[in-house]
């Protein structure tokens, strides 16, 4: 498939923008041998030293291009953690340009053999030797990060209690696409892959076949001006969420969480929120305290 040379440079100049000299690597830990992991994707984490009783768990996960350490510099969970005492994990995939994958079947689906698994490992893990809480599992990141944030919540919903997607596309979307790396299929982050809205509900049931549980609760946030995942892929998530909660868009509201964006409340707010960024590009700034207050945390 040919790529038009403007979509790659833009791509390009994103990456090599992302905030790096945030890098704090000496915050994290580095952890080996946290169970399966088929695709050898890397683990980090973030404990502070004040721990809550049976603590929260945030897997925070990079962009393309990015890096643990560049995301853990990226927002200021980690300074809301040492404040609350609950447990970040920054994993780190080095595959297809550093971009997760979204798009095989062994990754998109429960119980398969992609980043997906890896992932779902390091959450055991920190379960496990932090007697962490498993019902209060959440996963969040920002561009490729926001698009496997969609994927764990639809391949794991039995994990995750919720997910905050930050310039992201729907569970599904990339299905069967050459590689995780976005430039080699673009029709999804151009807002080419188009469903209604049954049909993104049929998308999000082959996650986990069988499943009758209830989804994570999901937080979205975008730009109106993105034009590497551009904005009608919001438009797409709202869509898939709404339906797999059952919920309509009930309220807006203008200036908030500040000037500039507009909230979007489907049902009573507690199961589905969008932040649309007027105008935002790519990178859509993160809501910590939104964020955290949407997961139940603060």
């Amino acid at each position: 498939m040919h790529i038009p040379v403007p979509v790659i440079h833009l791509f390009a100049t994103v990456l090599i923008s992302l905030p790096i000299t945030l890098v704090t690597a000496a915050s994290l830990k580095a952890v080996s041998h946290f169970g399966s992991n088929p695709t050898n994707i890397q683990m980090n984490i973030y404990v502070p030293d004040k721990l809550a009783a049976n603590p929260p768990v945030i897997l925070a996960m990079h962009p393309c291009g990015g890096n643990a350490q560049g995301y853990y510099g990226m927002t200021k969970l980690p300074s809301y953690a040492n404040k609350y005492g609950f447990i970040l994990i920054y994993p780190q995939t080095t595959h297809d340009f550093n971009c997760w994958d979204v798009a095989t079947n062994a990754s998109l689906t429960h119980g398969g053999n992609g980043d997906s698994a890896g992932l779902v490992s390091m959450v055991n893990y920190v379960i496990m030797t932090y007697k962490a809480d498993p019902k209060r599992v959440f996963a969040t990141g920002s561009s490729s990060g926001a698009m496997e944030t969609n994927n764990l919540a639809g391949a794991y919903p039995d994990v995750f209690a919720g997910g905050a997607s930050f310039s992201g596309f729907p569970y599904g979307c990339r299905r069967g696409a050459s590689s995780s790396s976005p430039i080699s299929d673009t029709g999804c982050p151009l807002g080419q892959v188009v469903k209604t809205q049954q049909g993104w509900m049929d998308e999000l049931k082959k996650g986990f076949p069988g499943y009758t549980g209830s989804y994570p609760k999901m937080f979205i946030a975008h730009g109106t001006a993105d034009n590497l995942v551009v904005f009608s892929c919001y438009t797409q998530q709202m869509m898939q969420w709404s339906a797999a909660h059952n919920i309509t868009l009930s309220k807006e509201v203008t200036n908030a969480p500040s000037s500039g964006y507009t909230e979007q409340i489907y049902g009573d707010g507690t199961k589905l929120l969008g932040i649309v960024q007027q105008n935002g590009q790519h990178f859509t700034p993160y809501q910590e305290e939104m964020v955290l207050k949407f997961f139940g945390i603060i």
